[in-house]
């Protein structure tokens, strides 16, 4: 389903205002979005073991090498599993689930890499 410009407004307005939601309610845990494709998003609630794992990498590196790093990540490894396991419903092991898993925690990983 195609949204026009001022519905698109207005339910990005609505998610940022859940979002914020959330935080308010969960002690401050800032949930944030990421964006796998134009119709599907993933909510997740902060990523301390990103951060420690990614710590050490240079700011002058290309995107490419960035989200190669990220992807790599136990962050982006586990996020992919859950979406292609929990929301998807594809089984790990088969022909589905490693393309799946591929491609989410490729689009995960590039997400964040454009985010920071």
């Amino acid at each position: 389903m195609e949204l026009d410009e001022n519905a698109g407004k207005k339910c990005g307005a609505a998610i940022i205002a859940a979002l914020d939601l959330v935080s308010r309610h969960c002690n401050g845990i800032k949930p944030s979005i990421v964006l796998l494709d134009r119709d599907n998003a993933l909510i997740h609630y902060g990523n301390p073991s990103l951060l420690e794992e990614i710590g050490d990498m240079k700011p002058d590196i290309s995107l490419e090498e960035k989200i190669r790093i990220i992807a790599d990540t136990k962050w982006a490894r586990h996020l992919a599993e859950g979406w292609c396991t929990k929301v998807a419903g594809f089984t790990p092991g088969t022909e589905e689930y490693e393309k799946c898993f591929e491609n989410a925690r490729y689009y995960i990983a590039k997400r964040a890499a454009m985010s920071g």
